[in-house]
């Protein structure tokens, strides 16, 4: 009785889609595509033992414990179907697959700690998606230049530093406090910046603030930022209202991002624990 009225509470969230301000990110025919290829990166070498759905033949007794099965493939085919009404939706349904082998081979389980990390995978695509959907799906299928491909969403430009590098041109992802989290151009790593360790960018570099030993990375990258903007002013978007950009974690659908270094691997938990990926979920 205590997991259908869970239940029936995931559920009645989930029909009420009215909290997410950008109705873009819970379109379904949107997720369609991108979830595919967050699916792929939860389904890593050594999570074999959620790719399939539990059978009696295997688990006689799996349903005795187990109410709401779930698993990848499940996810996968629900997902194709176009089911899922936005990212919440699907990362509440993904959240069985770790109470379900919590509920059957317990909490220090090392079978369950590899469910907790597929989860956490889980919660870091969909906050990338949250982020930026174009970014997510264009960067997914490789699309040459797609970094420089305006999104709909516009992206803050800004001279960002790190300690020991120069100032280098970036897109602001999103902002908490004074962090900023920023992806760089040319070759599109994240990294979080100080506020204070940035400079809004223009068409120009501003004076005094270029690097003469940068080499052609440097060059590669004020390149790559310059043919954003031409797409931009092509479509009368350049310069950016910035009253009209929102890169608070308010903003991004309630699903609050962490700093990228602080997100597990599952490969790193199969080599620490060596999980046997034939255990039973």
């Amino acid at each position: 009785k205590q997991w259908y009225q869970r239940r029936v509470v995931i559920t009645a969230g989930i029909d009420d889609c009215a909290k997410y301000p950008d109705r873009s990110k819970c379109c379904r025919v949107n997720l369609v595509k991108m979830l595919p290829f967050a699916i792929d990166r939860m389904s890593s070498n050594g999570t074999e033992a959620f790719q399939q759905p539990v059978t009696l033949d295997v688990a006689p007794n799996y349903f005795d414990f187990v109410h709401y099965p779930m698993d990848l493939k499940t996810l996968r085919d629900h997902a194709q179907a176009g089911k899922f009404m936005c990212t919440q939706h699907f990362l509440d349904e993904a959240r069985w697959i770790l109470h379900n082998c919590i509920i059957f081979n317990g909490g220090k389980s090392r079978l369950t700690a590899l469910a907790r990390t597929v989860y956490n995978v889980c919660t870091h695509e969909m906050q990338e998606i949250n982020l930026c959907p174009d970014c997510f799906l264009n960067s997914c299928v490789s699309q040459k230049d797609w970094f420089i491909q305006p999104c709909k969403k516009d992206h803050r430009l800004v001279w960002a530093k790190l300690r020991g590098f120069p100032f280098w041109p970036a897109k602001v992802l999103q902002k908490q406090g004074q962090q900023i989290d920023v992806r760089f151009f040319g070759q599109h790593e994240r990294a979080w910046v100080h506020e204070s360790n940035t400079l809004d960018i223009g068409d120009e570099p501003p004076s005094g603030h270029r690097n003469k030993e940068a080499g052609t990375n440097r060059a590669s990258s004020e390149d790559e930022m310059k043919r954003y903007i031409d797409n931009m002013k092509k479509l009368g978007r350049w310069p950016i209202d910035l009253s009209r950009i929102q890169e608070s974690l308010e903003d991004t659908d309630g699903v609050r991002s962490p700093k990228p270094e602080t997100t597990s691997t599952i490969s790193s938990v199969i080599k620490k624990k060596k999980v046997p990926t034939a255990t039973l979920r």
